[in-house]
């Protein structure tokens, strides 16, 4: 074996050697001036120097423009469920279909095989599953807001009432506002104009059923009627928090306590006197806040 053949066996992925073009006639060394010969050695310098870049360039950069795009990540928006839906739909009516018996059969004094308390207790179970069902579409059960949040909408609040009502005693009051409530969704929902175009009406019928429902549980409480006057406070803070945070009852409030002011104006109570007015300046700019 030559001893090339044997460099190249011992080293079979190392990189070729730069060509380097040298003269085999030595007489021609000889002959050349200085100048020539360095001018040789300065070419044959800069020959060498290019093989070795070449050798280790890096390849030439693609255009990255024509390439594929990036992925980008986006949540995919869900469509209504239509088992939500239906849970919605049923709760509802049967809020509006046992409301509705319920109030027929206490008119007419019927109470055969405890109807009466049947009809009422299941309205207010479709109104519990009519409303989760709004809240589970609007945020999902996985990813609910603040409890402080939470509490601030009027379907959790009125979730809470129902679920109250329930364990409590019975009452007309206390129905009506679900019964009106679903009425107006059922009516929005199939575009019904007989109820879509008393909307208004219905709104303060349900507004004003709860201010007496509030006058109605204190005369309760006081006269000590059931021992539910936790139903009071629910109802009490719950109001409160429309007051501050829902413009149409900020208002109502707002022109009921106008109403009334020409009858407190007339206590002499200096009490009752700056309590009045610190109350009725608080409701007036939440009216007007909001």
């Amino acid at each position: 074996m030559s001893e090339s053949e044997s460099h190249s066996g011992s080293a079979p992925n190392s990189a070729p050697l730069p060509s380097i073009s040298v003269s085999s006639n030595p007489s021609a060394e000889k002959s050349r001036t200085p100048q020539e010969a360095e001018s040789m050695a300065n070419q044959k310098a800069s020959t060498v120097a290019v093989n070795n870049d070449s050798s280790v360039a890096p390849p030439a950069s693609k255009d990255t423009t024509s390439g594929p795009k990036k992925k980008v990540l986006r949540r995919k928006i869900k469509g209504p469920n239509p088992l939500k839906k239906k849970i919605w739909l049923a709760g509802h009516a049967s809020v509006i279909a046992f409301g509705i018996l319920y109030c027929v059969l206490l008119f007419l004094r019927i109470n055969k095989w405890y109807i009466r308390f049947i009809c009422y207790r299941l309205s207010n179970v479709g109104s519990v599953f009519a409303l989760g069902a709004a809240i589970s579409h609007k945020y999902g059960l996985r990813y609910l807001p603040p409890t402080p949040t939470l509490f601030a909408q009027q379907d959790f609040q009125y979730l809470i009432i129902a679920a109250v009502n329930i364990i409590s005693f019975r009452s007309m009051f206390k129905l009506l506002p679900f019964v009106l409530i679903s009425l107006l969704h059922i009516g929005d929902e199939f575009k019904v104009t007989a109820i879509t175009g008393q909307s208004t009406f219905l709104a303060s019928l349900i507004a004003y059923d709860e201010l007496f429902l509030i006058i109605y549980l204190v005369l309760r409480t006081l006269l000590f009627r059931s021992s539910l006057g936790f139903q009071l406070v629910v109802y009490l803070c719950f109001y409160w928090l429309r007051i501050l945070y829902n413009n149409d009852t900020a208002k109502l409030f707002s022109t009921l306590m106008e109403n009334m002011d020409i009858n407190v104006s007339t206590i002499k109570n200096e009490k009752i006197q700056k309590f009045w007015a610190k109350a009725k300046k608080h409701i007036d700019d939440r009216a007007h806040k909001n």
